[in-house]
């Protein structure tokens, strides 16, 4: 189903997240799947009866379903940040010291309304959490990139790529920040590395 709905088929992700409903119906994640089919295909109504249900099913107790609620509403073309900041509050009460909740939140501030400089508190706290945490790195990287700070924007992903050889989305961008500046010995490596 995640693959599926990573490539854009919420229609086949939809079955297989039915089937995992089907094969297990007290395991939560198949309805917040369910859910978030529904959420970005803007049937909002349905989407958070699915929520509500797995909300349910975890009993307050797994990270996880919040943090995957949250990710829909952060990252669909129709955002709800208040009840996606409220979701990672409750992960964060019940998992403090989860990197993915800080990552979360530092997308979310990115998303509302643009602060950089809170997004990076969050992400910076990801990386304290997580010091092997590649998608921090990438994630600071990207805001020193935003700010035409190339050198750090490269430092993070340069390090990004350190933690994880195979982290393709820091080669890009650095192939990216190189291209921009006209060093092409640099970049062709870079982007075939990514590739």
């Amino acid at each position: 189903g995640e693959n599926f709905f990573k490539a854009g088929n919420y229609e086949m992700a939809n079955a297989h997240y039915q089937k995992g409903a089907e094969v297990n119906a007290t395991n939560p994640l198949p309805y917040v799947g369910l859910g978030k089919v529904q959420w970005y295909q803007n049937k909002a109504t349905d989407a958070k009866a699915n929520f509500y249900k797995a909300t349910t099913l975890a009993a307050g107790k797994n990270a996880t379903v919040l943090l995957k609620i949250a990710e829909a509403y952060i990252y669909a073309d129709t955002k709800d940040f208040a009840e996606a900041n409220k979701l990672l509050d409750q992960a964060q009460k019940l998992e403090p010291k989860n990197p993915q909740i800080f990552l979360l939140k530092g997308d979310a501030v990115l998303e509302q309304n643009n602060d950089g400089s809170k997004a990076i508190a969050f992400y910076e706290e990801a990386a304290k959490l997580n010091p092997k945490s590649a998608d921090a790195n990438l994630r600071i990287g990207k805001l020193w990139n935003r700010a035409k700070n190339y050198p750090a924007a490269l430092e993070y992903y340069k390090k990004a790529s350190l933690i994880d050889s195979s982290y393709a989305p820091a080669y890009r961008e650095m192939a990216e920040i190189y291209a921009r500046a006209g060093q092409f010995n640099n970049a062709v490596p870079k982007y075939k590395r990514f590739l």
